[in-house]
């Protein structure tokens, strides 16, 4: 079946891991239960009252006014696909917060494939005129 706006095939959902899971609708991202982690996500800035949402290996968390934004969605879920590319929480995070401290949080490569994925999915997000 045809993506409905850029008209490309769509990924089968039967690709996805049966483990993959969703918390949607929470009022804030609460922080790693880790000491360390929690340090790094403070320290980098990558769990703020702001951040709409996280992906943490096979799940995704989204505040809840954000529960309608379909690219935050497509871009936490490539995300669990890169996750699933590396091959562990701990590979992906190493990569991620070493991209993180070399080249800034928007510019991290890891970032930056899941922003181009959104916005090629849900190419007129944001744009009222394009709706």
């Amino acid at each position: 079946m045809a993506h409905p706006r850029s008209g490309r095939p769509r990924q089968s959902c039967s690709t996805w891991p049966s483990q993959f899971r969703a918390r949607l609708g929470v009022s804030e991202l609460p922080l790693p239960d880790d000491a360390d982690l929690r340090q790094a996500a403070v320290a980098f800035g990558l769990i703020t009252p702001g951040t709409a949402g996280l992906s943490i290996g096979h799940g995704i968390i989204v505040r809840q006014d954000c529960l309608r934004d379909a690219t935050l969605i497509a871009h936490e879920l490539k995300h669990v696909a890169q996750y699933e590319r590396l091959g562990s929480i701990p590979a992906f995070l190493q990569q991620y917060l070493a991209e993180v401290n070399q080249h800034g949080y928007p510019a991290a490569p890891l970032e930056q494939e899941a922003v181009a994925f959104a916005e090629s999915e849900f190419p007129s997000q944001g744009d009222p005129a394009k709706l």
